[in-house]
């Protein structure tokens, strides 16, 4: 038997117990053979791996699985890029469906209110009445 949980906390005892209790009480019926996992065709692996060699590799923005990504208008993009260039020069820019957006490496994944300037570039958009879309961070 194998939980991927502790079926004993105290939490999860009343959800787990009927598993326990068919473990142990259950009688042992026969066993059917394990299946044997026929490996894949090796046109089918190489294929696989082809494709995933071919795929665009993104770009690394440090932090990766944590950026942060400010949207705005795309007629405000020039004065939001001058505004950010002040506190980071790594910020890199897409438009998308009148959005422009503008992404900030975060290479220790910092929280929102822990990194180190973005209460105050956010701050400063405000200041110079540029409307936010977004900010994702």
């Amino acid at each position: 038997m194998l939980f991927a949980y502790n079926p004993l906390f105290r939490a999860y005892n009343e959800s787990g117990l009927h598993l326990v209790a068919n473990t142990l009480l259950y009688p042992a019926g026969p066993s059917a053979a394990p299946q044997q996992r026929r490996p894949a065709a090796p046109s089918s692996v190489a294929a696989a791996r082809a494709a995933a060699a071919a795929a665009p590799v993104q770009p690394n923005l440090g932090g990766e699985w944590r950026p942060i990504t400010i949207e705005v208008a795309t007629s405000d993009l020039a004065r939001t890029e001058a505004i950010v260039d002040g506190y980071t020069a790594k910020a890199q820019t897409a438009t998308a469906g009148g959005s422009a957006y503008l992404v900030i490496p975060n290479p220790d994944g910092l929280q929102v209110d822990e990194h180190p300037f973005l209460r105050d570039l956010l701050r400063d958009l405000g200041s110079a009445d540029i409307p936010l879309r977004s900010v994702v961070g």
